[in-house]
């Protein structure tokens, strides 16, 4: 019994000694992440942007239709893609690729040829990762220079650390941050705030939902925004008003 008192004791002492560890470094990232100052490159914001386009005509003149609600203009689409690393291209699609597929899908290149220089592009790559992320900067390169895109695609990712070597390639980036689960709070700021201090990102993302509760409130107003997908006067309003949301993706064309 006393032996099982002592590694009880030893226990708890050692979770009090972690405990204070994880305060002190979560207190020092808090720190320097309040002085993060994030600069999307937007103007006049928040800007009315086009969720999941694959079929660019169809979906600009629908959704322009159904934005007199709103009292905007669509200035920019959101598109989902993978990279194919055997032939090192872009392929627009939401859903995972299967082989049978890849050739009735566009390329991005194709969409971007259509939208040109006069949109903004929130690409969703969905497929990022460490294996892929140098084929990607030199493929996303050559289209930001051959379509003069520098300040007009936004790479976005949920793989933080691939996700900062395209930032340090000179690429737009946004951040996307997945939903906080309350009881795991910390530990997911943490991790949140320590890939922010550490890299060059241009904004975060993260639905609407999410927007007003507290935990996001309390940590991430002070960074600009890009939220999606609102679909319904109120919200669009309500979320409108807020000076840190920068673009606002609407469903009401162009899905998949």
């Amino acid at each position: 019994m006393q032996i099982f008192l002592r590694i009880l004791k030893a226990s708890f002492f050692a979770l009090i000694f972690v405990i204070i560890i994880f305060i002190i470094i979560y207190v020092g990232v808090h720190i320097k992440f309040r002085k993060v100052n994030m600069d999307c490159g937007l103007k006049n914001t928040p800007m009315v942007w086009a969720h999941r386009v694959i079929y660019f005509d169809t979906a600009i003149n629908v959704l322009n239709d159904n934005l007199y609600a709103f009292g905007e203009n669509v200035n920019g689409i959101e598109i989902d893609i993978y990279f194919d690393s055997e032939i090192s291209k872009f392929i627009v699609s939401h859903a995972a690729l299967e082989d049978k597929n890849i050739l009735k899908l566009p390329l991005l290149e194709d969409i971007i040829k259509l939208g040109g220089g006069d949109f903004y592009y929130w690409v969703d790559f969905k497929n990022l990762s460490t294996e892929n992320v140098e084929k990607s900067i030199i493929r996303l390169l050559y289209l930001i220079e051959k379509y003069n895109l520098k300040d007009k695609l936004y790479i976005e990712s949920q793989k933080a650390k691939s996700l900062k070597k395209i930032s340090k390639a000179g690429i737009k980036t946004i951040f996307w941050l997945k939903y906080i689960d309350i009881f795991f709070v910390y530990p997911q700021l943490l991790y949140i705030k320590y890939h922010i201090i550490t890299s060059d990102f241009d904004a975060i993302s993260t639905p609407y939902e999410v927007i007003d509760k507290p935990s996001f409130q309390r940590n991430f107003t002070h960074l600009p925004v890009f939220t999606f997908t609102v679909n319904d006067k109120s919200s669009f309003d309500s979320i409108f008003e807020k000076p840190y949301i920068k673009v606002i993706l609407t469903d009401n064309a162009g899905r998949q």
